[in-house]
């Protein structure tokens, strides 16, 4: 879970200009829903760009995991 937030925060200061759009959105829900789950669940852009950074940056969550079962040697030697 942190590594989804983390990648999405990466996504988000590596593309600025949704930045805006963004906090117009939450704003204008929290002003008339508050934090609750019925105003949440009216964050179609938030939800969308999570996603939408899961499925962009899948390779990047799993490149942490060790790839290799075997140790490697060196062919020079």
């Amino acid at each position: 879970m942190m590594q989804a937030f983390t990648q999405v925060l990466y996504r988000l200061l590596d593309n600025p200009e949704y930045i805006e759009p963004l906090r117009r959105e939450v704003e204008a829900i929290v002003a008339v829903d508050g934090w609750t789950k019925a105003g949440m669940d009216k964050m179609y852009k938030i939800d969308s760009f999570i996603r939408e950074t899961q499925r962009i940056d899948v390779g990047g969550i799993c490149l942490s995991a060790p790839v290799c079962g075997a140790s490697v040697t060196d062919a020079r030697s």
